[in-house]
């Protein structure tokens, strides 16, 4: 089993896997999330979703809160001084830059403080605007549970819509449109067997005939046009006989309001 880290890529060209080692729980290596057997997408049907070049050379996906706020995954961010936002975009790494396209730099980088590499926990953080960006019909925020959502339960048995740039298989290549997959919620119970037990209440698990790879770290489940999970890691292989982890939302509102207001 190992973690989802993010991709090292040009703007064009793929480099390197830059990725977490050491254990925490149990033995961790090195991978990043991507979506595998998923099919194209439109961003007009996924304005919420943004990609990320970090530190110029890393991608990860994150979801627009608002119009200062993008929420991420914390092994994205942490321990890094820069990220770039690509939203409104198909293809963020297009030679021929889409007329929708809007570039920012981020002004603040923030994963959650008790977040450390090799760790399966606390994978969320946010990414803040210096000024506030312009809704179009390709960039709007996503919708949250309510504050008072929390059930550690909720959600078991729905089918969800996983998205993402990455690989649609763990040799590549990064995707060249914007791609999606259903996936089916389980029970933590269920995903603690794939997992020696280290799934808590933070997590949200899905499976289904697609997984997230390489690439798609921090990007959305989407269930009933809301954000209930953040993608975080899963199997190495992003085998799809082996769950998906997510960072669950309803665990994560408060934290997320704390930091964004939202």
């Amino acid at each position: 089993m190992k973690l989802f880290a993010v991709i090292a890529v040009t703007w064009s060209f793929l480099l390197s896997v830059d990725g977490f080692g050491g254990t925490i729980d149990w033995e961790l290596d090195q991978v990043s999330p991507y979506i595998s057997n998923g099919t194209q997408i439109s961003i007009q049907s996924r304005p919420y979703q943004v990609s990320l070049v970090i530190d110029f050379v890393n991608y990860c996906s994150g979801i627009l809160l608002s119009d200062l706020f993008v929420l991420t995954a914390a092994h994205c961010i942490y321990g890094r001084k820069y990220a770039q936002v690509i939203l409104g975009a198909n293809n963020p790494n297009a030679s021929i830059r889409e007329p929708t396209l809007v570039s920012r730099e981020a002004l603040l980088l923030y994963p959650h403080d008790l977040y450390r590499p090799n760790s399966t926990r606390f994978d969320i953080g946010v990414v803040r605007f210096p000024s506030p960006v312009t809704f179009t019909d390709v960039i709007k925020p996503v919708t949250l549970p309510n504050m008072n959502d929390t059930s550690p339960s909720n959600y078991t048995g729905e089918i969800g819509i996983v998205s993402g740039w990455g690989y649609n298989e763990k040799s590549g290549p990064m995707a060249a449109h914007l791609r999606g997959v259903n996936v089916t919620v389980i029970t933590n119970y269920e995903c603690n067997a794939s997992y020696s037990g280290v799934i808590r209440d933070e997590h949200l698990c899905a499976s289904g005939r697609g997984a997230a790879c390489i690439g798609d770290g921090g990007g959305p489940l989407i269930f009933n046009h809301t954000l209930i999970g953040l993608i975080s890691w899963s199997d190495e292989a992003c085998n799809m006989t082996a769950p998906t982890v997510f960072s669950r939302i309803t665990y994560w509102r408060d934290w997320i309001y704390r930091f964004s207001g939202i």
